[in-house]
């Protein structure tokens, strides 16, 4: 039976080596993605989002500007993963403060699609129901 026994030469060494790889793995640039809450209306490509407790300047890529707002989760991606170039990428929902607007087939009794916002420019509020093909009455029922 062979026992090697580690010097501390040896140790040192081998510590020094770790520390050299970790410093490298640090710097590596790889993405990272974190989900978080918008704080306030895109304005001028930028956003406020609280990400881990923290309120964050986040840029907004071009493609969801006019499709994220104030309080919509979203997905945020650190392109170095060093905290300094923080994009808004994607939308997972709202905090649902308030009803959203839902698109239904009545027929098979399934969701199509929805949309955070739908206002009606006479009464000046949001809509938040209703049926393509059906009229409602001012007490929420059909005609």
């Amino acid at each position: 039976m062979i026992v090697l026994e580690i010097t501390e030469q040896q140790k040192q060494l081998f510590d020094a080596v770790n520390i050299l790889i970790d410093n490298q793995l640090t710097k590596e640039n790889t993405t990272n993605s974190k989900i978080g809450i918008m704080l306030t209306d895109p304005v001028d490509g930028q956003t406020q989002v609280m990400l881990s407790g923290v309120q964050t300047t986040c840029l907004v890529s071009e493609n969801m500007l006019y499709w994220v707002q104030k309080g919509d989760v979203v997905s945020v991606q650190d392109l170095y993963n060093d905290g300094k170039n923080l994009y808004v990428v994607g939308k997972m929902g709202n905090e649902m403060d308030e009803p959203s607007l839902v698109f239904a087939n009545q027929y098979d009794d399934k969701i199509y699609s929805g949309v955070d916002g739908m206002f009606d420019d006479e009464l000046d509020e949001k809509i938040t129901h209703g049926m393509v093909g059906e009229e409602w009455n001012n007490d929420n029922t059909q005609s």
